[in-house]
């Protein structure tokens, strides 16, 4: 599998984000998440200090691109 993740919490705000990586050229990956709702801050089509939108439970990333996710 040509994906990975990682994970960061900080001590400022006791903020915990989560960056997704997919690196398959071809096929797109589908991560689970950790309980509760995620914002994505950035995605393969935009990236900013506002949430693009808020999921749960699951992620898919397309080929060649990553997510950035904040616990909301």
């Amino acid at each position: 599998e040509n994906q990975f993740a990682f994970g960061l919490s900080t001590n400022f705000k006791e903020e915990k984000f989560i960056i997704l990586f997919n690196s398959n050229m071809k096929v797109q990956q589908e991560f689970i998440l950790p309980k509760g709702e995620w914002e994505i801050f950035v995605d393969e089509n935009s990236a900013g200090i506002n949430p693009i939108r808020v999921i749960s439970e699951s992620v898919k990333v397309p080929p060649s691109s990553g997510i950035v996710l904040k616990k909301k």
